[in-house]
């Protein structure tokens, strides 16, 4: 009989990523090659364009109970990590293990028990920044990671409180538009 080595097996580390991440063609800037594993949703956060990274703010997570974030795991290295670690600036890779679920497909039998699994976050402190805006460009870049069909709930889920700045010509923009 044939053994499938499944997620809890591995005794690795995944980062659940809910913005830019998901977006396969940002992660490669990062990551090259580097593929999503599973999708799973992060229960206890919702998604809220609050990170400030220099002039502009970026996609967090924010503590809200009764919120669930759909996203994907990426498997990665320590290394790869570090690399993640040091692009995600003003970010804390935190540890969610215990709150994420995921989804599994019935020809998928990936089991939902998480033992010997570390997932991390990137998420950085939930505070408002009044003069600090957004650019179209990088919530396009977010949004082309997201499934067609889900890509409206997506947006609809996210908190957007500041103004967006229309920057298509932007570098965050890596392929066909969205809208948004």
């Amino acid at each position: 009989m044939e053994h499938k080595t499944t997620l809890a097996e591995k005794s690795t580390t995944y980062v659940f990523g809910y913005g830019s991440l998901m977006n396969l063609h940002s992660l490669w800037r990062t990551l090259p090659n580097k593929q999503h594993v599973h999708v799973a949703t992060l229960s206890g956060f919702r998604r809220k364009v609050n990170a400030p990274v220099g002039d502009y703010l970026y996609l967090n997570l924010v503590e809200c109970h009764e919120s669930k974030t759909n996203g994907v795991l990426i498997e990665v290295t320590d290394a790869e990590l570090a690399l993640l670690d040091a692009r995600e600036i003003g970010y804390n890779h935190v540890d969610v293990t215990e709150r994420v679920s995921i989804l599994v497909d019935a020809a998928d039998d990936t089991p939902t028990d998480l033992a010997d699994v570390r997932i991390f976050a990137f998420i950085a402190p939930d505070q408002h920044h009044p003069d600090k805006h957004i650019l179209r460009s990088y919530l396009h870049t977010c949004i082309q990671g997201v499934p067609d069909e889900h890509r409206d709930q997506w947006l609809l889920d996210t908190e957007i409180c500041n103004t967006v700045l229309d920057d298509l010509a932007n570098s965050h923009h890596f392929a066909p538009s969205a809208e948004v």
